[in-house]
């Protein structure tokens, strides 16, 4: 009988957390959507567009240094790194300079990438960190805002 009770409470508590997840990312772009024309900047300057992700299944993770949440949830990325099915990209937005990032990411394995407020509109952005999953052919398979652990992120990549 106590199994079964516990039982019931976690599924209500996963239950609670699905509904939050879909209220949080309600205004995000859908699934199946075609991207944005967005193109995002490395440390040097060299620009990078959104079509040269093409191929593989990809992982756009929006975040600006600023944010609590960013800090304690970024380095979560790395369970992406050396994995060849997925490539993942931290992109900062929202940021005074490219050493504030810097620091930010220190130990970070996924690439940096840079971007504008364009971006937070174009992607419908209203809070930090978002994440988009794209699939190879750049569709959106799900997005998500908030705190996100590794198993929901690789979960959310397949």
């Amino acid at each position: 009988m106590k199994i079964a009770g516990y039982l019931i409470q976690l599924l209500l508590l996963v239950a609670v957390v699905i509904i939050v997840d879909r209220w949080q990312s309600r205004d995000h772009l859908t699934g199946g959507s075609e991207l944005p024309g967005v193109s995002f900047t490395t440390y040097r300057g060299d620009t990078v567009s959104l079509q040269s992700f093409k191929g593989k299944k990809t992982a756009l993770y929006f975040f600006a240094p600023w944010c609590t949440v960013c800090k304690l949830n970024i380095k979560n990325m790395n369970v992406f790194h050396g994995k060849n099915e997925i490539q993942a990209f931290a992109i900062a937005l929202d940021y005074q300079s490219k050493d504030e990032v810097k620091r930010m990411v220190k130990g970070l394995k996924v690439p940096v990438l840079f971007s504008t407020s364009d971006a937070i509109r174009k992607f419908k952005i209203s809070g930090f960190p978002t994440i988009y999953f794209l699939s190879e052919d750049l569709k959106i398979l799900s997005s998500t805002m908030g705190y996100t652990t590794e198993v929901s992120m690789l979960m959310r990549s397949l």
